[in-house]
């Protein structure tokens, strides 16, 4: 006698579980490279600062590739330069708007904030006083926090204990690398620096080791 089952038997694409674990796979793949390229798009403007006697300088760049570019500073300052330099205020909030104009006619306009920087101020605290110029990458210049780029309104001299000046720095060479001017090594001992910006003067020493 020959039995039948009642049940009938499974086909073989109702149950294809791998295939569903693959396809949740690749589209979760699918998005997380989306995203990933998303993330690592640069910014469409790029804003640099250097303090100056008067204001600021600010080194302006764009990754957008345009034919036509229109910058606007809430200071009132414009240019078309691709990457313009233009000298800002140190007081206030200032927002940079680009608009672009692509080979075909398209816009587009991008906006970035920047908050207020102020002038730098120094105290006797912040000045150091030990410099090991043996290219270790620590202390190995002398050079008050911020100033490096003051120029013409910051002048730092070097004197050594019988006072002789053993290094002037002006305009944008305010870094002392422990040698004269001539080029040679100053052996390890006290020196006085005199510090001059924004019209305050600081006096003080530091130590010299190798």
């Amino acid at each position: 006698m020959a039995f039948h089952s009642s049940a009938h038997p499974l086909r073989k694409d109702h149950y294809r579980p791998w295939a569903w674990v693959r396809l949740v796979l690749w589209a979760s793949l699918a998005l997380w490279a989306t995203l990933g390229a998303a993330q690592v798009q640069p910014p469409a403007i790029n804003a640099r600062f250097e303090p100056g006697c008067d204001g600021l300088r600010l080194f302006l760049s764009t990754s957008v590739n345009a034919v036509q570019y229109n910058w606007t500073l809430s200071d009132g300052s414009t240019s078309l330069n691709p990457a313009p330099l233009l000298e800002v205020p140190y007081a206030g909030t200032l927002t940079v708007t680009l608009t672009t104009v692509d080979d075909l006619g398209a816009t587009a306009t991008f906006t970035s904030e920047y908050p207020a920087r102020e002038q730098v101020q120094l105290d006797a605290d912040s000045i150091p006083n030990v410099i090991t110029p043996n290219d270790d990458g620590y202390n190995d210049t002398f050079t008050p926090a911020g100033i490096a780029q003051l120029g013409a309104c910051a002048e730092l001299r070097i004197f050594d204990r019988y006072g002789n000046q053993v290094f002037l720095g002006q305009g944008n060479n305010l870094t002392w690398d422990g040698r004269t001017m001539a080029g040679e090594a100053c052996i390890p001992a006290v020196y006085f620096y005199s510090l001059t910006v924004y019209g305050q003067e600081f006096n003080g020493h530091l130590t010299l080791f190798r």
